[in-house]
């Protein structure tokens, strides 16, 4: 599942946050969890102008989190997540659907 975020990087905090998610994708791919939270933690917290790029951010924590069989911190992320993907993509994306239907799942 790709989850790689593909975003205007035309500044210093957009390439920032583009190639921490990037990198923890690469590392949830291999189900290297630890690695991925390390690169997440620094990504969520970058002065953004607009947070809907978070949605990918956000997913990829309740990706990891859903690695790590951490229910209840998985849901915070999803729930992050959800209006930010719907925002970005649509209500009707894969990636907005899958995470409302993880919300329902862990609820």
């Amino acid at each position: 599942e790709e989850a790689l975020l593909r975003v205007d990087s035309s500044t210093p905090v957009m390439s920032t946050l583009l190639i921490l998610n990037n990198y923890a994708v690469l590392n949830l791919e291999h189900n290297n969890a630890e690695k991925a939270l390390d690169l997440l933690n620094p990504a969520a917290v970058l002065p953004l102008e607009d947070e809907t790029p978070l949605g990918e951010v956000y997913r990829n924590f309740g990706r990891t989190y859903d690695l790590l069989k951490q229910d209840n911190e998985a849901l915070v992320w999803w729930e992050k997540a959800f209006p930010l993907l719907a925002r970005m993509y649509g209500p009707q994306h894969e990636r907005t659907i899958y995470a409302e239907n993880r919300i329902k799942e862990l609820c």
